[in-house]
């Protein structure tokens, strides 16, 4: 009951704020102190304020504050270039900055979706063929408990099986956002807990390229089959 009492006031405070015209209108008339009120005086003794406006206010600003964040949040839901936003799974995960924004994330899904790095790719796992995939990428925003990162999901996951293909990947990611992110590494205000000093972020670089195999030797006749690479695929899928 009290909790409907509340959203009740609620309400009343917003036909009385549409009534006044904006919030900032209910403010200064809050400021305003009334005769019939008590007041108090600011810091410096200056500007009287009406308490009991005040208080009166502060619940229905904060549930405003409340819903113009939470819009904000709901605009900056992540950007998905792809058909596989879920990128549970893996650790492929790169810092960007501010500067990084969707047409560079568009060029990072078609160059990890294109034929050099596809071709890298077989060069790393041969003498086995690769099978088909397509690589989904994810933009992040930064926000109070988010860095802004760009994250990756291959379907079907390959790498799974192949460490080979896990780091080829990787690789290839990391040093492709590198070469389309220009912008300067974003100050999320990290400061060292002992001296107060700012840290500075800098993107980890967690792969490293693999080795090229054996692209001349025919493929084991373990999976060699009709050359489509299924036997990986399925061996990679669980058997489905």
């Amino acid at each position: 009951m009290k909790r409907e009492a509340r959203m009740a006031n609620l309400g009343e405070a917003d036909r009385r704020v549409a009534g006044l015209g904006s919030w900032p209108v209910v403010l200064r008339i809050c400021l305003r102190p009334s005769a019939h009120e008590p007041a108090a005086r600011d810091a410096e003794g200056k500007r009287p304020v009406s308490l009991r406006c005040l208080s009166k206010w502060t619940v229905a600003l904060a549930a405003a504050a409340a819903v113009c964040c939470g819009e904000r949040e709901r605009e900056r839901d992540p950007l998905v270039i792809g058909d596989n936003p879920n990128t549970s799974g893996n650790s492929f995960s790169y810092g960007v900055s501010a500067e990084f924004r969707e047409p560079e994330l568009r060029q990072l899904y078609a160059a990890l979706n294109g034929p050099r790095i596809r071709a890298k790719l077989q060069r790393y796992v041969c003498p086995q063929l690769l099978p088909p995939f397509t690589v989904t990428v994810v933009l992040w925003h930064e926000g109070p408990y988010q860095e802004r990162l760009v994250r990756l999901q291959m379907t079907p996951p390959l790498y799974k099986a192949d460490e080979r293909l896990a780091n080829g990947l990787g690789y290839s990611f990391e040093q492709t956002v590198r070469a389309l992110d220009k912008g300067p590494p974003i100050d999320y205000g990290y400061r060292n807990p002992h001296d107060g000093s700012p840290i500075k972020t800098t993107p980890y670089e967690q792969y490293h390229e693999p080795e090229e195999g054996d692209c001349v030797t025919p493929r084991p006749a373990t999976l060699s089959g009709d050359g489509s690479g299924r036997e990986l695929a399925h061996d990679i899928l669980g058997g489905q």
